[in-house]
């Protein structure tokens, strides 16, 4: 889903479909996609109707790139023509079934994209629509001859994944995690079978089908997380996202045997796609998501509109602040970000301060040859500018500093400067002394012990500070002076097994 103003070139159109209104509170349309008919077997001819949720709907939802903003191809509909891009015209032709009309669910056709507040009510029914599809069709575009090559090559690697073990069900990450760990055991049946294809084919033809357009958009997170079944066309193939998914495990298992497979697998297209893919058994898993941590994950993804950041996840966020935002294409993007921001302050929620002005997110946007002063947002020195930068990470989140004291923040706000934010804090005390700084990195393997003793003597020398100038005095927040030095130097954090936060004292 990339909502686009295509009010320029639909007004170029004779005879242009004219929407009727539809109930913003559960009605979508269903386009019916008729049969080819002669004697031009190549135009698209359909029915738009309109049906609520309630109505036991049958119908199957496309995924797709809109692809280059022109609209060169024409469906025909009893009341008039619509444009489509040329991406969405060859997906309907492979969809088209030859004796009996197809139900279908397309962005650009069932939404009037001329209608900003129709758009908004329908990108907020966007989870129920993916939801509640029979199926999704993700629409990769038209194959040639490599991808051809990389499609059967996902087959072979799926079924041998399958074969020694790897199965799509309730326990596909433990497996996952746990061939992991057995990688290297040349008695496993698995890596037997991955490092004798290895050895015998050549994978870089997946590399054409992984660095296809689609793995790059944020839309499709939701649309393939949330599918009940999906089915992956690329020209004349067809994947099921079980095959696509243990094929890419294979891949990834290995990687950590093969220095070609690692290569591949370690490019951005293939990590984007991994990315895409794992969305469904993650989601499916924890059931839960923070909204920031959704929007930093994705930050690296492509879509037409930057308010889309925040409107395209909000339905794989079931936790947090902000879940509850209402979707206004009239916005603009610094008034939706600044909205976020707002939400999470007024449930005293600082967490989205850790990712205002992210030292990485800076870096990549001074470096970028394409950055222009202009393109930044007049946003507030405190709310996060979503956008990408130019090689922004997949996987790189900002640390999550927290203040040692569990005293609820007090944030204000004034009306009439809405850009000013006002907090309340708690004064400390007066920095007098410092201990040397960390190292920025550990270094490579043959001097870790060195760097490891350096560490140690950096944290004896803290300890020694503290004993000296802090152990003895009130803290002033009233908790425990051990205990809130242990939070700062632990990021009120503790390891074991996964992260947890320190309980009331030292030994919880």
């Amino acid at each position: 889903m990339d909502p686009l103003n295509v009010v320029e070139h639909e007004t170029e159109i004779p005879n242009h479909y004219k929407y009727n209104p539809i109930d913003p509170t559960g009605e979508i349309r269903i386009l019916i996609l008729q049969p080819p008919s002669s004697p031009d077997e190549a135009e698209l001819h359909c029915e738009i109707t309109t049906a609520k949720f309630s109505d036991n709907l049958s119908y199957e939802a496309i995924s797709y790139c809109w692809g280059a903003d022109v609209f060169p191809e024409t469906l025909y509909l009893p009341n008039g023509t619509l444009a489509v891009t040329e991406n969405l015209a060859s997906g309907l032709r492979r969809f088209r079934l030859h004796d009996q009309p197809r139900r279908l669910w397309a962005d650009a056709v069932c939404i009037n994209q001329r209608d900003d507040k129709e758009k908004g009510h329908q990108v907020a029914l966007m989870a129920e629509i993916y939801r509640n599809a029979e199926c999704v069709l993700v629409w990769l575009g038209e194959s040639n001859e490599t991808i051809d090559a990389g499609i059967e090559l996902i087959r072979e690697l799926a079924h041998e994944a399958w074969r020694y073990g790897l199965k799509y069900d309730d326990f596909l990450m433990w497996r996952l995690q746990n061939l992991q760990l057995k990688i290297h055991d040349h008695e496993n049946g698995i890596t037997v079978a991955l490092f004798r294809l290895s050895t015998e084919k050549d994978f870089t033809s997946i590399t054409a089908f992984t660095k296809q357009n689609w793995f790059t958009r944020l839309w499709v997170i939701q649309e393939f997380a949330l599918a009940p079944k999906v089915q992956i066309i690329n020209g004349y193939n067809i994947l099921s996202h079980e095959e696509l998914f243990l094929a890419m495990a294979a891949l990834f298992l290995l990687s950590r045997l093969s220095d070609a497979v690692s290569e591949i697998v370690n490019k951005r297209g293939f990590v984007e796609a991994w990315s895409t893919v794992l969305q469904r058994p993650v989601h499916r898993d924890l059931k839960t998501d923070r909204l920031l941590h959704l929007l930093f994950e994705h930050s690296g993804r492509q879509c037409k509109l930057d308010q889309d950041r925040i409107y395209g996840l909000l339905a794989l966020a079931s936790t947090g602040s902000g879940t509850d935002l209402d979707i206004d294409y009239k916005l603009s993007v610094e008034e939706v970000y600044t909205q976020l921001a707002i939400a999470h302050f007024k449930e005293n929620d600082l967490e989205i301060l850790h990712y205002v002005h992210s030292p990485k997110r800076d870096r990549d946007y001074s470096q970028s040859t394409s950055a222009k002063e202009e393109d930044r947002l007049a946003l507030p020195s405190w709310v996060p500018d979503w956008r990408p930068p130019s090689f922004a990470s997949l996987f790189h989140a900002p640390t999550e500093l927290q203040a040692g004291t569990k005293l609820a923040p007090y944030i204000a706000f004034n009306t009439s400067s809405p850009n000013n934010l006002g907090m309340e804090g708690v004064r400390i005390d007066i920095i007098e002394d410092h201990s040397p700084t960390r190292l920025d990195k550990s270094p490579d393997g043959k001097d870790l012990d060195v760097w490891y003793l350096q560490v140690v003597a950096g944290l004896r020398a803290l300890k020694a500070m503290f004993d000296q100038k802090i152990a003895r005095r009130p803290y002033p927040t009233g908790e425990d002076p051990r205990i809130a030095f242990a939070r700062c130097l632990l990021l009120d954090n503790k390891l074991v097994g996964t992260q947890k936060h320190l309980g009331p004292d030292l030994n919880t």
